[in-house]
């Protein structure tokens, strides 16, 4: 196992613990809210550049606002003569609420440089400041934008992979769906592949087997927390905290129905 690797499985899991505890502590002691001490420390994280792993050279990064969304653009030297690059679009984790991709920067530098392929990650907007579906529709604006342009761009609009962690594995999968919707399949073909890494796909039942295990394994990923990081991510505040926990299907019900009426075009 490498350096990295060990990295990733084991130092950042236990990292984001320990802020999570940290930022439930604050809290409970008056400081702020948790989303907002989540968040603070979060930032922390990425604006200090001393506690990244060394870059890989044969990527070249920059980052753009694609339609008011800052995007970052890994592209492999290889590739910068090429006029269709295939192509990923990576959206991060962190519960709609929290993170950003430079988070991921080493990751998304040794995965573009290992699979010789652009990759486009967009830091869409996040709860409290939009709510559900907001995150999610600024996923597949900056994926039909970039489509659209694939000139522009040097990207090979048949050659499309959809990727995400998390949170970002359900933006991949609503984005997936969205690229029939908008008859992309029919212009440019199926997508290539579509690759969501542990995504939150079933957000009403808490109680399910994939669910407990977590809750004794760590805190990351226990009911009590997913339903905080749902709550704050769907409506802004924990309103709906305890319908999540409890299964109140009546009450979710209710909420779904009231934000797709809202949003014609998901259903």
């Amino acid at each position: 196992m490498t350096c990295s690797q060990i990295y990733f499985l084991y130092t950042v899991p236990r990292i984001l613990t320990s802020m999570v505890y940290i930022a439930e502590t604050l809290s409970n002691f008056g400081i702020a809210d948790f989303q907002t001490n989540l968040r603070f420390l979060f930032n922390q994280i990425d604006s200090n550049d001393t506690i990244k792993l060394p870059g890989i050279e044969s990527i070249l990064v920059r980052d753009m606002v694609i339609e008011g969304i800052v995007t970052y653009e890994y592209t492999p030297l290889a590739l910068i003569n090429t006029s269709k690059q295939p192509v990923i679009f990576y959206f991060h984790g962190g519960g709609g609420i929290l993170m950003s991709p430079k988070l991921s920067d080493y990751t998304l530098r040794k995965l573009a440089d290992d699979m010789k392929v652009k990759i486009l990650a967009p830091d869409y907007r996040k709860s409290p400041e939009v709510c559900f579906p907001q995150p999610q529709e600024d996923c597949v604006t900056v994926v039909t934008h970039v489509v659209e342009r694939n000139v522009e761009f040097s990207i090979d609009p048949a050659n499309v992979f959809i990727m995400g962690d998390s949170f970002g594995g359900h933006a991949a999968v609503y984005t997936a769906f969205k690229w029939h919707d908008l008859g992309f399949n029919r212009l440019y073909g199926p997508l290539r592949g579509l690759i969501p890494v542990y995504p939150r796909l079933q957000w009403v039942n808490l109680q399910l087997p994939s669910y407990l295990p977590a809750s004794n394994n760590g805190r990351m990923s226990s009911p009590q927390l997913i339903a905080t990081y749902l709550s704050l991510g769907l409506i802004g505040s924990m309103e709906l905290h305890p319908y999540i926990l409890n299964h109140s299907i009546t009450k979710l019900s209710q909420f779904y129905q009231e934000r797709l009426n809202a949003f014609p075009h998901l259903v």
